[in-house]
């Protein structure tokens, strides 16, 4: 019978020896790999192109969520995450119904994930698993920059069936479209499945306004403003393209860039 492969990842020896040792006791398991190092974790999982990924959380290089982010959706296998005491990670779990373990391990708690594993790779629902993986790393991102007043570090986009994420550090400018929003780069453009006023509180004010009740600019890709009329501005930006200043919005440029006489 063909064995379901395994790839162990925690950077403890002591808990991947563990992890192995609680694993052995099922015969429909076969472990190809055990890193602690995240490079390694990502080369055992695009070599071996496991069934299953026992992945913990809290790693130095990145944690398990950065790790996964780095991985084609596509190629993202069935996981069950350890995790110590990442609040955050928790409620994430919860509310995206994902399997965990919490360290220490409890061997009952390890054997009833395992049978769960067992019976969800046994059926087809496994092939959505990249997509919930990828809405589990967006919620675990909006619950840390919602109870810790940080704010986007990357942006999940769906394109073509396929999931990614852009960080807004490289968007030029973004652009309401009717439920979505359009996020413009220095070359080509990726459409956001929400709209700008879900999105602006998210965004760091230090880097990014709103200049119309359509448009948010990234401050740094200003190349040049000119007057308009009626108190507008038209704003060049850095990938060619002209936003309007609105009036409404004008006092909020004025303070961000310190120009007062705009």
């Amino acid at each position: 019978m063909k064995k379901f492969t395994v790839v162990i990842a925690d950077d403890e020896p002591l808990a991947r020896k563990a992890i192995a040792k609680y694993l052995s006791a099922f015969s429909e398991f076969e472990v190809v790999a055990q890193c602690g190092q995240s490079q390694d974790i990502l080369r055992a999982i695009r070599q071996f192109k496991p069934d299953l990924l026992l992945l913990d959380i809290e790693m130095p290089e990145m944690n398990g969520f950065q790790l996964l982010a780095e991985l084609d959706p596509a190629t993202i296998p069935l996981t069950i995450f350890i995790t110590a005491h990442d609040n955050f990670a928790l409620q994430a779990f919860e509310a995206n119904a994902v399997d965990y373990i919490l360290k220490p391990i409890d061997q009952s708690r390890f054997n009833n994930s395992i049978a769960k594993a067992m019976r969800y790779l046994g059926s087809t629902s496994s092939q959505s698993e990249g997509i919930n993986l990828m809405k589990l790393i967006e919620s675990y991102d909006q619950l840390r920059n919602n109870s810790t007043k940080r704010y986007l570090s990357r942006i999940l986009i769906k394109e073509n069936k396929k999931y990614f994420f852009i960080k807004p550090s490289d968007v030029v400018w973004f652009e309401a479209s009717g439920d979505h929003v359009i996020a413009h780069m220095e070359k080509g453009k990726h459409y956001i499945n929400e709209n700008l006023g879900t999105l602006e509180p998210k965004l760091d004010p230090e880097h990014f306004v709103r200049i119309h009740r359509s448009t948010i600019i990234h401050l740094d890709s200003i190349r040049n403003l000119q007057p308009y009329f009626n108190g507008e501005y038209h704003i060049t930006l850095k990938n060619g393209d002209a936003v309007k200043l609105s009036r409404n919005y004008k006092e909020k440029l004025k303070i961000i860039i310190a120009a007062p006489d705009i």
